[in-house]
């Protein structure tokens, strides 16, 4: 019986395009500059999304419509911000106390969840347009 990684049950070669274009590398440098990421560090408590727009507003005199908020997973939520300033203040504070709740606030990272894993594969990759010396 074949297992896993057993080299007779692998495909000769498969090709896989994965394109990225300058609209997508606008939209990731936009996260990366005016998002951020909250969470409620409290146990077994429900979070209400009418919550956090009041705290931000409390704390750093924003209205509802200078952010956008999102429900997030693994935190609690997502905020996009509409000015740089204002993620900045709000990034620069990393935690709000608000009625007696501990609100953590980190910027948005797009490998923040990434772990790295030992897989038994052998992948050859092809990247066509970039230079030889850019290998180095």
């Amino acid at each position: 019986m074949a297992t896993l990684a057993d080299t007779n049950t692998r495909l000769e070669e498969v090709s896989c395009v994965l394109p990225a274009s300058v609209f997508l590398n606008k939209e990731l440098g936009c996260l990366e500059a005016l998002t951020a990421v909250a969470w409620l560090v409290q146990l077994f408590s429900p979070v209400e999304p009418d919550l956090l727009p009041d705290a931000l507003e409390k704390e750093f005199g924003l209205s509802h419509d200078e952010f956008t908020l999102w429900r997030h997973y693994p935190e609690d939520f997502r905020i996009d911000f509409r000015h740089q300033r204002h993620w900045d203040l709000v990034s620069e504070a990393r935690r709000l106390k608000v009625d007696g709740l501990d609100i953590h606030v980190w910027p948005w990272k797009l490998l923040r969840h990434v772990f790295g894993a030992a897989l038994r594969f052998h992948i050859k990759l092809c990247l066509e347009g970039i230079p030889i010396h850019a290998w180095r």
